[in-house]
């Protein structure tokens, strides 16, 4: 596989990653998916709230629930990130390539 191949491969990934960040991107902004992250949240610290100080269980299933949503706002928060990290590296090689095929 030549140079141009490869990084013609990168460049269909780097292409990827910057579609999954824009799309992770608009789900942040969406606002029904802020308000189903919300109630999961706030369903999570209630179950917190109520749960007896000595009930173990309750509070191992408040926690995890809010550890659950911190999870997935982390994830797509993360591809976003990911996203623009790449955005500087997807010009970098779009430019080596178009270097490549002029000379």
């Amino acid at each position: 596989m030549g140079e141009l191949d490869e990084l013609a491969d990168e460049e269909t990934r780097l292409i990827g990653d910057a579609r999954r960040a824009d799309r992770a991107q608009r789900l942040l902004d969406d606002d029904l998916f802020k308000e189903a992250m919300q109630a999961v949240m706030d369903k999570a610290i209630e179950g917190f709230k109520v749960a007896r100080p000595n009930d173990a269980e309750a509070l191992k299933a408040a926690r995890y629930r809010l550890e659950v949503a911190e999870d997935v706002l982390n994830e797509i928060v993360t591809h976003v990130q990911t996203g623009q990290m790449n955005g500087t590296r997807l010009s970098m090689v779009q430019s080596l390539i178009q270097g490549l095929k002029r000379g």
